[in-house]
């Protein structure tokens, strides 16, 4: 069966106050990172399971948002190999939205990632822009049979 790990990230863009930027240019940048991703060899691959109604119906929470210019990923008990092909398309969006922020006088992309593994201390997260770290969290629980 395998290592089963429960994953969750969340990239959601930030409008450009700064530069008095209006909804219609924010949303626009949001579908040009979209369609950025589903046009690269690293990226497409994970752009395509969003379009994957058997992945999204299995998925916690798996979706696109457009309006919300945000990108939900959360899925129990999956088998998260940072050697599998899907796997690493995953982190290369979650890094496409990174560089996005190196490119950008503003930090563009809040983004928050976090994996528990099947261990008590297999726990990672990561977090990135100004606000990454509200997006999601880990909430651990004691239960008793």
């Amino acid at each position: 069966m395998g290592y089963l790990s429960d994953v969750a990230y969340v990239i959601r863009m930030n409008q450009n106050k700064l530069a008095n930027e209006t909804d219609e240019e924010y949303k626009s940048k949001f579908k040009q990172f979209i369609m950025e991703c589903k046009s690269m060899d690293s990226t497409s691959r994970a752009m395509r399971e969003y379009e994957d109604e058997e992945m999204t119906d299995n998925a916690d929470s798996m979706y696109i948002d457009y309006d919300a210019c945000e990108i939900k990923f959360h899925y129990q008990q999956l088998k998260w190999y940072d050697d599998y092909e899907d796997v690493k398309s995953h982190h290369a969006v979650i890094d496409h939205a990174t560089t996005w922020n190196n490119d950008e006088w503003e930090e563009r992309f809040d983004v928050a990632f976090a994996r528990i593994g099947e261990e008590e201390d297999d726990i990672e997260t990561q977090y990135y822009g100004t606000d990454g770290y509200q997006l999601l969290g880990i909430h651990s629980t004691i239960w008793t049979d």
